[in-house]
């Protein structure tokens, strides 16, 4: 008598497995995503077509020591909202063109943008040196 051995049907790909690291995968990324909005810079590009009406722009030169030159001259930066303001007294549309040195930390000139807003800037330039 001859005994046939019986034929064993392959497994399948288990699906559980599969689900795990899938799941695992959405954790990561979940948890290493920033959870909280990123503020964005308003920045506005203009055509170099043509030139400005305005002939005279506020110049303020900040060095990458955070030290700060307001057409020039130096500003200390507690007293630049203050020195903006009576800049801005007599024409509130006056532009603002600052110039970062290359070195100069992001922090810092979002520091010296914000007090520039605050100071009522309402046309702001920033210059690459």
């Amino acid at each position: 008598m001859r005994i046939e051995p019986r034929h064993r049907h392959g497994r399948g790909i288990g699906l559980a497995p599969l689900v795990d690291v899938v799941f695992l995968l959405l954790l990561f990324f979940l948890l290493a995503a920033r959870l909280d909005p990123l503020q964005q810079l308003p920045i506005e590009t203009r055509d170099g077509g043509g030139a400005d009406t305005v002939t005279t722009i506020l110049r303020l030169d900040v060095a990458a020591d955070g030290e700060l030159r307001l057409d020039g001259t130096p500003c200390p930066s507690d007293a630049l909202v203050k020195r903006l303001r009576t800049r801005l007294a007599k024409d509130p549309t006056h532009p603002l063109a600052i110039t970062p040195a290359p070195e100069t930390p992001l922090q810092t000139l979002v520091q010296v943008i914000d007090q520039a807003r605050l100071a009522g800037v309402r046309s702001l330039t920033l210059v690459e040196h």
